[in-house]
């Protein structure tokens, strides 16, 4: 799965969170952002969470008050991508106990952190105690790190 970029908006298409695999120039990242932001957000909850953009597939998935956003290519299996998804919201939601916006902004560094590691979250099978045991190896780093 060639994952180009993820991003985590609010319901008013506020960026909470981007992270990009490709080359995108910083007026081509919010051309894309506003775009996607707007044709995400104002979709019903009734309507598919694929959408077909350029040559890529965009797939989302709202939690909450939030959007996760994965592009990908066309050629992708969709529904992997919501499984990725929902995988890094799971460790997202075991490491903060209930994942909010405000976690998002406050503890930006940590959240960051945890998606950048795109071999254990977004590209391998992982089973749950694996997911748990890559948590708890980021977490006691942080915990050194506070100290």
């Amino acid at each position: 799965m060639t994952i180009h970029f993820l991003l985590l908006l609010n319901k008013q298409a506020k960026v909470r969170l981007s992270k990009w695999y490709g080359t995108y120039t910083g007026k081509e990242r919010e051309r894309i952002i506003r775009e996607i932001g707007f044709e995400v957000t104002q979709r019903s909850g009734q309507m598919c969470n694929f959408i077909e953009w350029r040559d890529m597939t965009i797939a989302y998935k709202r939690y909450a008050s939030l959007y996760f956003i994965v592009c990908t290519d066309r050629t992708d299996n969709e529904l992997m991508t919501l499984e990725t998804v929902h995988r890094f919201v799971f460790v997202l939601d075991k490491y903060f106990g209930s994942v909010t916006e405000l976690d998002l902004i406050f503890d930006f560094s940590r959240v960051t952190h945890l998606s950048t590691s795109p071999p254990p979250i977004f590209s391998s099978p992982l089973n749950c105690s694996s997911l748990i045991s890559l948590l708890s190896k980021k977490t006691q780093a942080y915990l050194v790190l506070d100290e």
